[in-house]
Protein backbone atom coordinates (compact mmCIF):
# COMPACT_ATOMS: atom_id res chain seq x y z
CA UNK A 1 0.00 0.00 0.00
CA UNK A 2 1.38 3.43 -0.66
CA UNK A 3 -0.13 7.04 -0.21
CA UNK A 4 -1.22 6.97 -3.95
CA UNK A 5 -3.31 4.43 -3.29
CA UNK A 6 -4.93 6.13 -0.36
CA UNK A 7 -5.17 8.94 -2.97
CA UNK A 8 -6.78 6.77 -5.07
CA UNK A 9 -9.64 5.24 -2.36
CA UNK A 10 -10.37 8.49 -1.53
CA UNK A 11 -10.88 10.04 -5.29
CA UNK A 12 -12.61 6.89 -6.28
CA UNK A 13 -14.93 5.85 -3.25
CA UNK A 14 -14.77 8.17 -0.56
CA UNK A 15 -15.43 11.23 -1.98
CA UNK A 16 -18.24 9.84 -4.63
CA UNK A 17 -19.49 8.25 -1.47
CA UNK A 18 -19.84 11.43 0.43
CA UNK A 19 -21.20 13.44 -3.02
CA UNK A 20 -23.87 10.70 -2.89
CA UNK A 21 -26.76 12.14 -0.62
CA UNK A 22 -28.26 14.90 -2.73
CA UNK A 23 -29.00 17.00 0.13
CA UNK A 24 -25.30 17.23 0.11
CA UNK A 25 -25.42 19.35 -3.34
CA UNK A 26 -21.55 18.83 -4.04
CA UNK A 27 -19.75 17.25 -6.71
CA UNK A 28 -15.76 15.18 -6.89
CA UNK A 29 -15.12 18.48 -8.70
CA UNK A 30 -15.97 20.23 -5.44
CA UNK A 31 -13.38 18.45 -3.32
CA UNK A 32 -10.16 20.20 -2.36
CA UNK A 33 -6.92 17.80 -2.83
CA UNK A 34 -4.89 18.84 0.28
CA UNK A 35 -3.09 15.82 0.93
CA UNK A 36 -0.59 17.41 3.40
CA UNK A 37 -3.02 16.65 6.27
CA UNK A 38 -2.71 13.39 6.07
CA UNK A 39 1.03 11.13 6.51
CA UNK A 40 1.90 8.54 4.57
CA UNK A 41 1.59 6.38 7.70
CA UNK A 42 -1.93 7.12 8.65
CA UNK A 43 -2.73 6.97 5.32
CA UNK A 44 -1.75 3.31 4.62
CA UNK A 45 -3.22 2.28 8.19
CA UNK A 46 -6.15 3.83 7.05
CA UNK A 47 -5.99 1.73 3.65
CA UNK A 48 -5.63 -1.20 6.55
CA UNK A 49 -8.70 -0.65 8.39
CA UNK A 50 -10.89 -0.11 5.12
CA UNK A 51 -10.08 -3.20 3.32
CA UNK A 52 -10.53 -5.29 6.58
CA UNK A 53 -13.48 -3.89 7.08
CA UNK A 54 -12.83 -2.56 10.44
CA UNK A 55 -15.01 0.45 9.36
CA UNK A 56 -17.42 -0.10 6.82
CA UNK A 57 -19.73 2.14 4.17
CA UNK A 58 -23.05 2.71 6.01
CA UNK A 59 -24.46 4.88 3.31
CA UNK A 60 -24.16 8.63 2.29
CA UNK A 61 -20.24 8.82 2.78
CA UNK A 62 -21.31 7.87 6.39
CA UNK A 63 -19.07 4.74 8.10
CA UNK A 64 -19.51 2.66 11.51
CA UNK A 65 -17.22 0.48 13.45
CA UNK A 66 -18.85 -2.46 15.58
CA UNK A 67 -18.76 -0.76 18.59
CA UNK A 68 -19.04 2.77 17.13
CA UNK A 69 -21.49 5.09 19.07
CA UNK A 70 -21.57 7.58 16.11
CA UNK A 71 -20.63 7.64 12.19
CA UNK A 72 -17.34 8.82 10.43
CA UNK A 73 -17.43 11.59 7.92
CA UNK A 74 -14.21 11.66 6.17
CA UNK A 75 -14.91 15.16 4.59
CA UNK A 76 -15.59 18.06 6.05
CA UNK A 77 -17.31 21.52 4.63
CA UNK A 78 -16.49 24.67 3.67
CA UNK A 79 -18.31 28.09 4.10
CA UNK A 80 -21.84 27.61 3.16
CA UNK A 81 -22.36 31.00 1.55
CA UNK A 82 -19.15 29.87 -1.52
CA UNK A 83 -21.13 28.08 -4.46
CA UNK A 84 -19.98 25.52 -4.98
CA UNK A 85 -19.13 24.70 -1.58
CA UNK A 86 -15.92 23.27 -1.42
CA UNK A 87 -15.40 20.49 0.91
CA UNK A 88 -12.20 18.94 1.61
CA UNK A 89 -10.35 15.14 3.68
CA UNK A 90 -10.86 15.75 7.26
CA UNK A 91 -7.47 14.79 8.57
CA UNK A 92 -8.98 13.51 11.93
CA UNK A 93 -11.47 11.15 11.00
CA UNK A 94 -8.90 9.20 8.94
CA UNK A 95 -5.99 9.02 11.69
CA UNK A 96 -8.93 8.11 13.82
CA UNK A 97 -9.72 4.86 11.23
CA UNK A 98 -5.60 4.66 11.35
CA UNK A 99 -5.38 4.01 15.01
CA UNK A 100 -8.12 1.08 14.91
CA UNK A 101 -5.93 -0.38 12.12
CA UNK A 102 -2.93 -0.10 14.99
CA UNK A 103 -5.04 -1.28 17.73
CA UNK A 104 -5.99 -4.53 15.52
CA UNK A 105 -3.17 -5.17 13.55
CA UNK A 106 -0.37 -4.59 15.76
CA UNK A 107 -1.89 -4.69 19.28
CA UNK A 108 -4.19 -8.04 18.65
CA UNK A 109 -7.44 -6.07 19.47
CA UNK A 110 -10.67 -7.94 18.31
CA UNK A 111 -12.25 -6.37 15.54
CA UNK A 112 -15.34 -6.79 17.19
CA UNK A 113 -14.50 -4.94 20.33
CA UNK A 114 -13.39 -1.30 18.73
CA UNK A 115 -15.30 1.44 17.48
CA UNK A 116 -15.14 5.24 17.07
CA UNK A 117 -16.79 7.96 19.12
CA UNK A 118 -17.76 7.33 22.91
CA UNK A 119 -21.00 7.17 24.38
CA UNK A 120 -20.55 11.27 25.22
CA UNK A 121 -18.41 12.02 22.46
CA UNK A 122 -15.58 12.43 24.68
CA UNK A 123 -12.87 10.25 22.93
CA UNK A 124 -12.94 9.28 18.75
CA UNK A 125 -11.66 5.88 19.09
CA UNK A 126 -12.80 3.45 21.98
CA UNK A 127 -11.74 -0.36 22.44
CA UNK A 128 -13.60 -2.61 24.79
CA UNK A 129 -12.32 -5.92 27.16
CA UNK A 130 -15.01 -7.73 26.03
CA UNK A 131 -18.57 -8.06 24.62
CA UNK A 132 -20.65 -7.42 27.57
CA UNK A 133 -18.31 -4.51 28.30
CA UNK A 134 -20.21 -1.35 29.04
CA UNK A 135 -17.13 0.82 29.37
CA UNK A 136 -14.68 1.26 26.99
CA UNK A 137 -11.52 -0.61 28.15
CA UNK A 138 -9.34 1.87 26.23
CA UNK A 139 -10.59 5.52 25.23
CA UNK A 140 -8.34 7.70 22.79
CA UNK A 141 -9.14 11.01 21.89
CA UNK A 142 -7.53 11.83 18.09
CA UNK A 143 -5.22 15.44 17.57
CA UNK A 144 -4.60 16.09 13.72
CA UNK A 145 -1.62 17.94 14.74
CA UNK A 146 1.00 18.39 17.77
CA UNK A 147 -0.01 22.51 17.95
CA UNK A 148 -3.51 21.24 18.60
CA UNK A 149 -2.25 18.93 21.51
CA UNK A 150 -0.08 21.87 22.30
CA UNK A 151 -3.32 23.98 22.52
CA UNK A 152 -5.12 21.61 24.48
CA UNK A 153 -2.76 20.79 27.36
CA UNK A 154 -2.08 24.98 27.48
CA UNK A 155 -6.25 25.44 28.03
Amino acid sequence: MTFDAFKNRVLLELVPNYCGLPSRNMTPADFKQDWGKVTETDAIDFLRAMDSDLIVHVGDGRYRSPKSHAVELFCWEGRKDVRPRPFGLWAEAIITVAVLARLHFDLGWPKQLLGTQSVGFDFDVIAHADEEAANEHIACEIKKSVREVDGELCT
